[in-house]
């Protein structure tokens, strides 16, 4: 019973502090890099690194390009190409690839506060996947004798909607795991 009560306990601070809701890798490259493909190589083994670390977990993962000299992806036929191939390299779904072109700094705050929002969209999709899949272990559990189980289960769902900034929804589910 001990053993179960530190992992419930420990299970706030794991999904707090400890699993990701999102990893970007930031890295250096512009389309028009003489290294291009052992840099596309190193790229997607970094990425590898990383998907190797979070294992099985949902945490979204995306790519942001730091470029000293390219123009925006729309406005040049390389660009457009070598971000499919980079895709293509790294497993990576096109809608998770960035570009950061530092060479128009006026623009810069502006590239950073979208990248801002792309990620915070990208973690709350997170936490209502992981929302998601709870309640569908929660359905199985619809025996009298899973009553504790089923408590953990609405905490956990409450926390996650909370995270979200959700907090009627999280009220709602801490005020039905207390009427249990």
């Amino acid at each position: 019973k001990q053993w179960y009560q530190r992992r419930v306990r420990g299970w706030f601070n794991k999904h707090l502090n400890l699993i990701p809701a999102a990893v970007i890798l930031f890295y250096e490259l512009d389309w028009n890099d003489s290294h291009w493909s052992e840099k596309q190589l190193d790229c997607g083994l970094q990425l590898n690194y990383l998907r190797s670390g979070l294992g099985n977990r949902a945490t979204k993962l995306a790519v942001v390009l730091i470029q000293k000299n390219s123009l925006p992806v729309g406005e040049d036929s390389l660009a457009v190409e070598r971000a499919t191939s980079l895709c293509n390299a790294c497993e990576l779904m096109s809608n998770s690839l960035f570009v950061l072109p530092v060479l128009h700094a006026d623009h810069l705050v502006g590239y950073v506060i979208r990248l801002q929002n792309v990620f915070i969209d990208q973690a709350v999709l997170y936490y209502l996947n992981e929302t998601k899949r709870i309640k569908n272990n929660k359905d199985t559990l619809n025996r009298p004798n899973y009553q504790l189980l089923q408590a953990r289960h609405l905490i956990k769902v409450s926390f996650f909607h909370e995270i979200r900034k959700d907090i009627p929804t999280a009220l709602k589910h801490y005020n039905m795991t207390y009427s249990q």
